[in-house]
């Protein structure tokens, strides 16, 4: 999933809405696994999401 924060800044994280326990905490609608894509002079991904969630089938 993408979404413009601004010019520039996406976020392209994932959501999973079956996640019930995030690290001991009680999630009823799920969670999100969040990274931003900054194209500027250089072009940086910022991750902190599970991999697999965001590109299903590659490695």
């Amino acid at each position: 999933m993408q979404i413009e924060l601004k010019p520039g800044i996406d976020w392209v994280g994932a959501i999973d809405w079956n996640v019930r326990d995030f690290h001991g905490y009680s999630t009823r609608r799920g969670t999100t696994y969040n990274a931003y894509l900054v194209r500027a002079e250089k072009t940086a991904l910022l991750s902190t999401s599970i991999w697999s969630l965001l590109f299903p089938g590659d490695p």
